[in-house]
C-alpha cells in the first residue's frame, strides 16, 4: 500500500530533516520504542502492517516506512 493512502500516516509526511526530537514528539506522539545510543531510532507503529523508523542524530537524518515487502523514504529533502 502506498503511503498517502491511509489517513493515520498523513502526520508523517509533515516530518522535515533538521526537527528536534521535540518537534517531532510533538507533531506524531511518542514512539513505540527507542533504540540507539549515538543514533537515535524512533519506532512508531501506527498499525501491525506499518512500522516507521525516524533516525535522529541528533536532528532528524531520515524517516522510512516500513512495511513486509517496502520500504518507502518519508523525507526526501
Amino acid at each position: 500500500p502506498e503511503f498517502r493512502t491511509s489517513n493515520s500516516l498523513e502526520k508523517f509526511r509533515l516530518l522535515r530533516k533538521g526537527m528536534s526530537v521535540d518537534e517531532v514528539t510533538q507533531l506524531i506522539g511518542q514512539p513505540t520504542q527507542i533504540t540507539g545510543a549515538t543514533e537515535l531510532l524512533m519506532i512508531y507503529r501506527p498499525n501491525t502492517a506499518i512500522e516507521i523508523h525516524i533516525k535522529m542524530s541528533p536532528t532528524l537524518m531520515s524517516a522510512q516506512q516500513i512495511t513486509r515487502d517496502t520500504v518507502f523514504d518519508l523525507v526526501i529533502n
